[in-house]
């Protein structure tokens, strides 16, 4: 029975190295695998694009790209660069890194071949501007709502909607869009009217019920400040 229970033991631990075993060469082979040129990018690609980017703040064709602790620029879009019809099987994998500069206010893309991580091309250009990122949004609404005088106004307009006191963001549904000075002619004041050249977000602020504010704030993010309250 003992040495019966020994046997039977022994084979299952040949068949779990044997699974193991496959196990390993179906991961590896997954690993060293190349995507093809119309494949999606995984995310060691994107982690890879993000740092080639960051090792070329220093280049000096890449400027653009501030080399200080707390960097000016913010990758803004990250994706796959389209391959001509007919050149799939030979076209090299590219990507387009779009990078935001709030000191230059220039718009930065970098062209990498990610299988090699060699940088193609660096370009820049003004008054290109694409939509805002999480992050951006995120800060907008912090300048807001850490503002006093912006505060006191938008808990006016909550007062007269709700009847209630605004003390938090956590009140109100937010929304918001890149906003360009030319949308509103006639309207903006005159530092709403760099915006475009300027990086700048509008907010649109709703109560819980979805009631629209009659007051938008306009947030410069190359200059950090508030510049407008847009009223409806």
């Amino acid at each position: 029975m003992n040495k019966q229970g020994i046997e039977l033991g022994g084979s299952m631990k040949e068949n779990i190295k044997k699974v193991i075993t496959y196990i390993y060469l179906v991961i590896t082979c997954v690993g060293v695998s190349k995507a093809g040129p119309l494949d999606s990018l995984d995310i060691g690609e994107i982690g890879r694009a993000k740092q080639v980017l960051q090792n070329l703040r220093n280049v000096p064709q890449a400027r653009a790209f501030s080399p200080s602790p707390a960097p000016q620029s913010e990758i803004l879009l990250i994706e796959r660069r389209p391959v001509e019809k007919g050149t799939e099987r030979s076209a090299p994998r590219l990507v387009d890194v779009y990078s935001y500069n709030y000191e230059t206010n220039k718009l930065n893309q970098t062209v990498i071949d990610i299988n090699t991580n060699a940088v193609q091309s660096v370009t820049e250009s003004q008054g290109v501007q694409l939509p805002l990122i999480e992050k951006e949004i995120r800060q907008a609404i912090d300048l807001v709502f850490n503002d006093p005088q912006q505060l006191q106004l938008l808990n006016q307009e909550y007062q007269r909607l709700t009847g209630q006191t605004l003390t938090s963001v956590d009140q109100v549904k937010v929304k918001a869009f890149t906003f360009l000075g030319d949308s509103l002619p006639g309207v903006v004041n005159e530092d709403a009217k760099n915006c475009g050249i300027h990086r700048c977000a509008q907010l649109l602020l709703y109560t819980s019920d979805s009631v629209a504010f009659e007051i938008s704030p306009v947030i410069d993010l190359s200059t950090k400040k508030i510049i407008q309250n847009i009223n409806f």
